[in-house]
């Protein structure tokens, strides 16, 4: 006889389900959205943009942002192959490089 063991990633059925109040996640919405608005060009309604909507927000280059990323200076959010940056990430990075004269 031979003993299979359960694997902990497997995810069985359940019929638990969590109801969260609209107005409870109003001020969370209101802080992603507020931040949207301290980068320039930012679109409304998104809540991150993806690499080469990114760099044209700032205006830059996406492979500036592709460069700055890889040399792990640009915090980002990969979600499979998909890299996509949110407000607060880019308005702190860029003002983490800037160059104060």
């Amino acid at each position: 006889m031979v003993l299979q063991k359960q694997s902990p990633y497997l995810v069985k059925e359940s019929s638990v389900s969590i109801s969260i109040p609209t107005e409870s996640l109003r001020p969370l919405v209101e802080s992603v959205m507020e931040s949207a608005g301290r980068v320039p060009g930012w679109p409304s309604g998104r809540v991150a943009l993806q690499e080469t909507e990114a760099a044209e927000c700032i205006g830059v280059k996406s492979h500036v942002l592709r460069d700055a990323r890889l040399r792990l200076r640009l915090p980002h959010t990969q979600i499979g192959r998909t890299i996509s940056y949110t407000a607060d990430q880019l308005y702190n990075a860029v003002n983490q490089m800037a160059v104060n004269s």
